[in-house]
């Protein structure tokens, strides 16, 4: 799997195709894993473009961990097991 999308595709088109090499039993792990990830991103970007915000790599690693840590919590456990826990 590339990290990033090639040519001109769109984020959706290429996880939708990157997600296909997960095994089935995985797949809805990752897609809650994802669409978390980018939403944290998203998030980062509007605070720096709107607010003038920032937070260093590891800063936002923790934030994204700490979100996906409250979704097992509450019972997300496509997402749990995808993380071992």
């Amino acid at each position: 799997m590339t990290p990033t999308p090639p040519g001109d595709i769109r984020i959706q088109e290429h996880w939708k195709h990157a997600r296909l090499q997960f095994p089935a039993t995985i797949r809805k792990g990752a897609d809650t894993l994802f669409a978390l990830v980018v939403w944290h991103i998203w998030k980062e970007q509007n605070a720096r473009l709107f607010r003038g915000d920032s937070q260093d790599q590891q800063q936002l690693l923790r934030k994204i961990k700490t979100e996906i840590d409250m979704w097992v919590a509450a019972g997300a456990k496509s997402l749990g097991s995808l993380l071992g826990e």
